[in-house]
């Protein structure tokens, strides 16, 4: 009897740890539900009370992941950047990486160029670093100038990327010519864009277009009073067409 008793406090005790566990799961599921519907102090309030200790090292990393998107939806970018910068060495290195890159982005947001690069560093300054991982850091140092204003900087930081990857996407050639945009270049600028047929991207051709001249007015307005009837479900654009 005393032997059943102890086997049946052993089922028990896991069966407990399994209902509680499926709970945190569930309430881990909750959190984007919630910042989705706009109840993102709710959502910080579950990750305050059942992120777990670090110990419980997988569970805890799921839950650290939902605390950075309440920071976002919070716009909380100073909180977020001390965060990050305040993460255990002994953390997996690609844990570590992702939230260095988050910190990066909340520097940005807060339009703090210099900031953003001192995360960006550590992850270029790790050999082991994967090459993804490496490829988007130098994207957002590039970002990082620009937001400094430093477009000499930004646009040796493009040559240089574009010539180690190879890199020909339409969002790459609409960076470069925003670059140049900025740098008061507008005829390199729509050279870039020749081959890019996004809304984005024949944006910037009108605007190199206007500054450099290079078409008639009647064209230009022909050109952006198309491009304005076709993104009427970009509000952005839209209003910049």
């Amino acid at each position: 009897m005393p032997t059943l008793s102890l086997r049946l406090m052993r089922f028990l005790l896991f069966f407990l740890c399994l209902v509680a566990a499926g709970a945190q799961a569930s309430d881990l599921e909750r959190v984007p539900v919630l910042i989705k519907g706009g109840a993102v102090g709710l959502a910080q309030s579950l990750v305050e009370r059942n992120q777990p200790s670090p110990r419980e090292l997988d569970l805890w990393i799921a839950w650290e992941r939902q605390r950075y998107a309440v920071y976002f939806a919070r716009r909380d970018w100073d909180g977020l950047a001390q965060r990050a910068a305040a993460l255990p060495l002994e953390l997996p290195a690609d844990f570590r990486r992702w939230a260095l890159t988050q910190g990066a982005w909340a520097r940005l947001s807060a339009g703090d160029g210099e900031g953003a690069r001192r995360f960006l560093r550590e992850i270029l300054w790790q050999t082991e670093s994967a090459p993804a991982a490496m490829s988007e850091a130098r994207q957002l140092v590039i970002r990082s100038y620009l937001v400094d204003d430093n477009l000499a900087d930004a646009q040796t930081a493009v040559l240089r990327y574009k010539q180690d990857y190879q890199a020909r996407s339409d969002g790459w050639q609409e960076l470069h010519a925003t670059i140049l945009l900025r740098a008061n270049q507008p005829r390199n600028a729509l050279e870039i864009l020749a081959g890019v047929h996004t809304h984005e991207g024949r944006l910037l051709a009108l605007l190199a277009a206007l500054q450099s001249r290079a078409y008639a007015a009647p064209s230009l307005l022909a050109q952006a009073q198309k491009l304005a009837n076709e993104t009427r479900n970009k509000p952005r654009l839209n209003y910049q067409a």
